[in-house]
């Protein structure tokens, strides 16, 4: 059992970095998504009021969480696998994701939540 504990040690570290690597990697882009369009969008739809977002002038909310390097999280809403479809269906309806959550339902169409996510994927 001795001789074994390196190896098993190693497997772990093997793992766990994979694990943090996944995690850590932008997602790819959204087919149909336009990252501009997004960026507008944003600031139309006041989501700087509550979120900072790096480059949108007036985007300092200090309510919700910052956006920035939003792509390389694990997770949405502390839960939700951040994948583009999880992510398309939170800006849509958050509270159908996290029935908790204090971020509004502001009926955004399903090509808005595209182009938001493509913006919010491609920040860093």
């Amino acid at each position: 059992m001795q001789n074994t504990l390196p190896l098993l040690c190693l497997v772990f570290s093997v793992v766990l970095w994979g694990c943090l690597n996944s995690a850590a990697r932008p997602a790819a882009p959204i087919a149909g998504g336009d990252a501009g369009k997004g960026k507008l969008l944003a600031a139309w739809y006041g989501c700087g009021s509550c979120h900072e977002i790096p480059g949108l002038a007036g985007a300092t909310g200090q309510v919700a969480p910052p956006l920035q390097r939003i792509a390389r999280r694990a997770y949405i809403t502390g839960s939700v696998p951040n994948t583009p479809a999880n992510m398309i269906r939170w800006i849509r309806n958050p509270r159908k994701v996290d029935a908790r959550t204090i971020m509004p339902v502001m009926d955004i169409s399903e090509n808005d939540a595209r182009d938001l996510a493509e913006f919010l994927y491609t920040m860093d």
